[in-house]
Order: structure tokens, then sequence, then C-alpha cells
């Protein structure tokens, strides 16, 4: 009968234990992304949406400027990476048109 000398149980031993370390962090991957996606988050609440980004507009690596849409406003501020700044306020709401329509050139 063959006995296994000690460096060959280390060997399994190391092989072993690294498998199940990366299956550990592989199942923690999946955990985080399914947290992440909303998969396992509580449902959001359906229908209208009363605040909208309408658009950015990127100034720097570290400042943007954003339009956003409250109800039948607008508003305008300057987001960076410590402060935020409201530039302008209570613009009334252009109309949009609507996505259905088919422009002719």
């Amino acid at each position: 009968m063959i006995t296994p000398d000690n460096e060959s149980v280390s060997l399994i031993r190391f092989a072993i234990a690294s498998t199940t370390v990366i299956g550990l962090i592989g199942l923690f991957a999946i955990i985080m992304k399914r947290l992440s996606t909303g998969e396992w988050n509580i449902k959001k609440p359906t229908g209208t949406h009363r605040l909208k980004i309408m658009e950015t507009l990127t100034i720097d690596a570290r400042r943007r400027l954003v339009i956003l849409r409250c109800d039948s406003e607008e508003h305008i501020m300057l987001l960076g990476n410590n402060n935020d700044v409201l530039i302008k306020s209570g613009i009334p709401a252009l109309a949009q048109k609507s996505e259905n329509t088919v422009q002719n050139d």
C-alpha cells in the first residue's frame, strides 16, 4: 500500500482550499449582482414619475450640467464632486414632441 507523503497532502489541501475560496468569491459576486440590479429589492411603484433628467452636459472630468424636470418646471444644476449648485430654478417646461410623429425631410 502506498502512503502519501506530507508534500502531496499539503498540495491537495492547498488545491481544495483555493477552489473553495474562489467558489465563495464567485457566489458573493453573484449575490451582490442580484442585489444591485434590484432583483431582490422591493418593487418600485408603477405609474408616472414626477422627476426626470431631461439633458446632461459634461463640462469637464469632475463637473456636469443637468436639466431636471419636476412636474411642469425645469431646474438647471451644476453637479460636481463635493458640491452641487442650483443655477436656475422654476423654468417652465417646454412641450415635448410626441415620439410617434414622423418628420418628413
